[in-house]
């Protein structure tokens, strides 16, 4: 691996991160994204020369020739049949360093990834109806929630009989509970409009327990969407309160399993191919010739580190030497 092609996607990243995170932190970052990296590059480069190889002998050359004159023309006929135009729009969607050469070598690379990826891993996998069946049962919480009921509340102090007054009299007038609510004497979260937690109906909505006060819950369990009741005094604490209590909505949410079956196949297959693709690489690597890869990240580190933060490698260094011990 080439350090400055393999750091150039990092670089702006970890001058940034350097600015914000602590020595530690940023060496975290840097570890794991340099690992992450050579990952995929070791993956790539597997699934690519995976690819050609299976590719027929005559393909090899002529086939890859013809794509890669085929892209070229393409690109060059987007900028108006002019090789330079064509490199300038490279540059400016990836930045300096990346030739038209470059580019295609590359746009050739994910074509040949993508053939071995459909012929060795998506071909694998398919999702029966019975799977689709199995996983819609299991997943009810999430297509057949059980239905959630969402209260309202004002809270005013008893003594306050103007503001009772009026809160009765703009309720009484039709206006919605919610912009009542918001009325900055209400004790109860009037920023939301009294908003409380949603009330996840296990039986049914009387059974619900709102309040710990048994005549406001009542009076809560007993509305019907869209209704309030007040006011209603109780006595919390030392101080006795006015309350009003609107049932703002169920929420009953249902998705049949017709219209839940291509999300959930969707999901299956996404799933089922990640482990068959983990599965094929795990067996290329098994007899694929790399060097160690935790020297690669190692030798990467050390390079980043001296480009970017050179204060860390005594840190780096502290941590190598834990690791060597165990």
């Amino acid at each position: 691996i080439y350090a400055d092609e393999f750091l150039r996607p990092l670089e702006a990243r970890l001058r940034a991160q350097k600015e914000v995170l602590t020595p530690s932190a940023w060496l975290d970052d840097l570890e794991q994204e340099v690992r992450r990296a050579i990952g995929d590059l070791v993956q790539e480069e597997l699934l690519r020369a995976e690819a050609l190889a299976t590719l027929p002998r005559e393909q090899r050359s002529f086939g890859l020739n013809s794509f890669l004159t085929r892209m070229r023309q393409t690109l060059e006929s987007r900028n108006y049949g002019s090789r330079e135009r064509a490199e300038e729009s490279i540059v400016e969607e990836f930045g300096e360093g990346m030739s038209l050469d470059e580019f295609l070598r590359r746009q050739q690379d994910r074509e040949l990834v993508r053939l071995i990826l459909q012929s060795r891993v998506k071909n694998r996998v398919h999702v029966s109806w019975r799977e689709i069946e199995q996983e819609y049962a299991r997943s009810q919480e999430i297509f057949n929630p059980k239905p959630r009921a969402y209260f309202r509340w004002i809270r005013v102090p008893a003594d306050d009989a103007a503001t009772i007054a009026s809160i009765q009299q703009r309720l009484d007038a039709g206006e919605p509970f919610e912009q009542v609510a918001q009325l900055e004497a209400n004790r109860f979260n009037p920023e939301a409009g009294g908003l409380l937690p949603a009330f996840t109906i296990e039986t049914d909505l009387g059974d619900l327990k709102v309040f710990r006060f048994e005549n406001l819950n009542q009076a809560a369990v007993s509305l019907k969407e869209g209704q309030w009741a007040g006011p209603i005094e109780v006595q919390i604490g030392s101080t006795p309160y006015a309350n009003w209590i609107y049932l703002d909505r169920v929420e009953q949410v249902h998705v049949p399993l017709y219209d839940a079956q291509l999300a959930i196949a969707q999901t299956r297959e996404q799933e089922e191919t990640q482990k068959e693709l983990e599965r094929y690489i795990s067996r290329l690597l098994e007899r694929a010739s790399f060097t160690d890869m935790d020297k690669m990240a190692d030798r990467l580190i050390r390079i980043a580190i001296q480009r970017y933060y050179p204060e860390v490698m005594p840190l780096y260094e502290q941590r190598v030497r834990a690791r060597a011990q165990g």
